[in-house]
């Protein structure tokens, strides 16, 4: 390629074109990493990776040296990438500052470079200076390569992220945010949350220990392959280093549940794997510990090979988790948090996102939509190549794994078979992989380096002030234009307001069609009205602590002040969480007369909260219904609870041994009853119990049964 450029400048050497075209050989790099792997990622991100696994690496050579040519390849690799490649080729030549030939295959291979011709301006006004410039190729492509490789994706241009900046210029201030989210280092805040996933069908090993009488003969462990629905993944970012972790999350009963000890939180109780008692609030808190214990195990992995040895580690707690207030973080993970935070002062604090809004956990947001769409990537990818390889019809599809597919455990079809679901829990590894260990722009570094703090650039000093420059930058930052406490015309009260006042709160609606009309008698029912009518609360709440937040570059910006509320009745115990800030809350007079129905009268807001509790509540009788004769259910309808009401605590004998039946659970996947027994004094431990068919434990003829029991009648039923 040879380019002609007049410089203005004797230093100028930039060339004409924009940007060099990509060789064939890069092409299927980029091919093979956005097609075949579906990466999902942007330009930068995407360059920013090339740049990392390439860095400077010249390009391979071609036939003849032309960029359109096919490079020399040996086992489906490049010949270059070989260790003492240059054994495998013959003539091989330095070229000096055109690079090297060699001979293989028949074919002449050359480097590949591009040349360009200068005019550089003279001394004599009007004539010009010829230089002829010749520059090697680089394996990596130029970014301007990539966006124009990118730009033609179809898969890119169908799944590419919308913009909601309709006239597009400079971007406005912030309209869910008071101040950007700032750290100083990995864990001071943590943001959790759950993200639904299509259904999908996993298979797990699990283990079985057998008997001590089949240890020598078949062995301590029994790999069984069970089948398992999951429908949620867990997620947690780390504000600082942008690090992400995601875990599939069950919610149905099982035959057994693994057990999670936590290495540097603490172990658990092994009773706590029971199935009937792990709701999804036990499985996410037991996520969350074995986030916290891997991002210790992979500093101190890093540590051990930088230093030898383990002297000078220090394991990290998050300071602040912010979650919002879902089922999955009630319960167990209140218990389990409670205990945190007793045992490590000062660290495990909770932020509960207020109203139920999701713009305060909106870090945690944000990476959800980012990391399914990396799973998206992936099973597109998949389903194009198992189009390409079996054709388009989908009678012809067939449930096989892809060559060189980064799990050879991928055979799910679920685009064109619905008897065959794709596996995305096969997928969690490789998207931690690729997330973790991509650029990120607003640290300018990627995840895994800071929270090692791998290089100079990853420190997490540095990391600290980019985020504070892409926030507050005066040029370029998100908050530029921010100035907090800017009066609102129509809606800022005259006078602040004060703890003690009294207000409405801010309405959150369903954004579906279905339009209703007020329920006056239900002030619980989640309103659908757009904004025609009850766009704050029916109930009244009072202000008991404000809190002011400034703006991090300085009183001259302003400051806001956040609010938190009680409900009037002081006989409610369910308030709202968190602070709520000025939008949110409508300030009312005091003296407003509403009606309220636990008095059966109208009067005043402030009269009404200083109403003694003791006050009657008025109560109206109601009709006694008579109550309703439970039908005795036939035995052929029993599912879990009535054979667990017959059987626990039933004692049998077999092979010498005293039994006793702890529980019973039904798997799906073979439609049958098991009972989980143990032997009578032993703990009901994980690994003390057994799991046999009922029906097989009926129709042995071996098991004596203690206190009696109708075998047949009860196998009939079963059968």
């Amino acid at each position: 390629m040879t380019k002609v450029r007049r410089l203005k400048d004797r230093n100028d050497r930039k060339p004409l074109y924009k940007f060099l075209p990509l060789t064939k050989y890069q092409g299927i790099i980029l091919d093979d990493i956005v097609n075949k792997k579906g990466l999902g990622e942007g330009v930068v991100r995407l360059y920013k990776r090339l740049q990392y696994d390439l860095q400077d690496k010249l390009h391979y050579a071609t036939v003849s040296g032309k960029p359109d040519k096919d490079v020399a390849l040996v086992d489906d690799m490049a010949l270059e990438e070989k260790k003492n490649w240059k054994n495998l080729v013959s003539n091989y030549t330095n070229l000096g500052e055109r690079g090297y030939s060699y001979s293989h295959g028949g074919k002449v291979y050359k480097s590949v470079y591009h040349e360009y011709t200068l005019e550089r301006p003279t001394k004599v006004p009007g004539k010009f200076h010829t230089e002829h410039a010749i520059k090697l190729r680089k394996l990596l492509p130029s970014r301007n390569a990539i966006e124009d490789y990118i730009s033609k994706n179809p898969r890119h241009q169908r799944d590419r992220p919308t913009r909601n900046n309709v006239a597009g210029g400079i971007r406005t201030p912030l309209k869910t945010a008071i101040k950007a989210v700032l750290t100083k280092k990995p864990f001071d805040i943590v943001f959790c949350d759950s993200m639904r996933m299509p259904a999908c069908e996993h298979y797990d090993d699990d283990v079985v220990k057998l008997s001590a009488e089949d240890i020598l003969s078949a062995g301590a462990k029994k790999p069984i392959r069970k089948k398992t629905t999951y429908r949620w993944l867990f997620l947690c970012v780390d504000a600082h280093s942008k690090l992400v972790w995601v875990k599939e999350i069950f919610q149905k009963d099982s035959l057994s549940a693994g057990d999670l000890s936590g290495g540097y939180i603490g172990q658990y109780d092994d009773n706590a794997g029971s199935p009937s008692s792990r709701p999804q609030s036990d499985a996410t808190f037991k996520a969350f510990t074995e986030f916290v214990n891997l991002v210790n195990n992979v500093r101190l992995q890093h540590h051990v090979r930088k230093k030898g040895n383990k002297r000078g580690f220090r394991e990290i707690l998050p300071k602040l988790v912010v979650h919002d207030n879902g089922s999955e973080f009630k319960r167990e993970w209140i218990q389990g948090m409670e205990k945190l935070k007793k045992k490590h002062a000062g660290y495990f604090s909770e932020t509960v996102t207020p109203h139920g809004r999701s713009q305060y956990n909106s870090m945690a947001e944000r990476h959800i939509k980012t990391i399914r769409r990396y799973f998206y990537s992936i099973h597109n990818s998949f389903v194009e190549q198992v189009f390409k390889r079996d054709g388009q019809n989908p009678d012809n599809v067939k449930a096989r794994p892809l060559k060189n597919w980064h799990t050879a455990e991928q055979k799910g079809t679920a685009a064109v078979s619905k008897s065959d679901v794709y596996d995305w829990v096969l997928d969690i590894p490789e998207v931690l992989k690729r997330y973790n260990t991509g650029y990120h722009t607003t640290i300018k570094a990627r995840p895994i380096d800071v929270l090692l703090e791998r290089t100079n650039e990853s420190a997490h000093d540095k990391i600290e002030k980019r985020i504070y420059d892409n926030a507050y930058d005066p040029n370029r930052g998100r908050y530029r234009d921010v100035i907090l406490e800017k009066r609102l015309p129509g809606f800022t009260p005259s006078i602040p307001p004060k703890v003690g006042d009294f207000c409405r709160i801010k309405s959150y609606k369903s954004g579906d069609n279905n339009l209703k009309w007020e329920n006056s008698f239900d002030a619980t029912r989640k309103l659908s009205n757009k904004s025609a009518s009850d766009n704050f609360s029916k109930e009244i709440y009072i202000i008991v602590e404000i809190k002011k937040i400034i703006d991090p570059r300085g009183k001259k910006f302003g400051s806001t002040d956040t609010y938190k509320l009680k409900h009037v009745s002081r006989k409610r115990k369910v308030h709202p969480r968190g602070f709520l800030d000025r939008t949110q809350i409508l300030k009312i007079p005091k003296d407003t007369k509403i009606y309220f129905s636990d008095l059966n009268k109208e009067m005043k807001v402030q009269d009404y909260y200083k109403t003694p509790v003791s006050v009657p509540k008025l109560v109206v009788e109601k009709e006694k219904k008579p109550k309703k004769v439970k039908k005795t259910k036939p035995l052929s309808e029993w599912k879990s609870k009535e054979w667990r009401a017959l059987l626990n605590d039933k004692q049998f004998k077999d092979e010498g041994g005293r039994w006793i039946i702890v529980d019973v659970k039904y798997d799906p996947s073979e439609k049958l009853y098991w009972a989980v027994y143990t032997k009578i004094g032993a703990k009901n431990i994980k690994k003390n119990r057994e799991f046999t068919p009922i029906l097989e434990l009926l129709e042995d003829k071996k098991v004596v049964w203690s206190g009696g029991l109708d075998v047949k009648k009860y196998a009939r039923a079963i059968k």
